[in-house]
């Protein structure tokens, strides 16, 4: 069982490798620049949507105090 692990994460490297072998330093430049855009995008867009929600709670929670303090 551990040969056939040692197996797999050789063959993943080296894979791995081969792949990132076959671009210059200018393509890999650009590639990491193309997945830190995405992931920045993603986590922008995530924090604008826990900003919003957040923003609806404290709306909603206002409108039940003035109900509360007009009762």
């Amino acid at each position: 069982m551990t040969e056939k692990i040692s197996q797999t994460l050789t063959y993943f490297w080296a894979s791995f490798v081969t792949f990132f072998g076959a671009f210059s330093i200018n393509e890999l430049g650009v590639l990491i620049g193309i997945v830190l855009g995405i992931a920045s995008f993603i986590v922008n867009l995530l924090h604008k949507r826990r900003i919003a929600k957040a923003i609806e709670q404290n709306v909603k929670l206002a409108a039940f105090h003035e109900k509360l303090d007009q009762s």
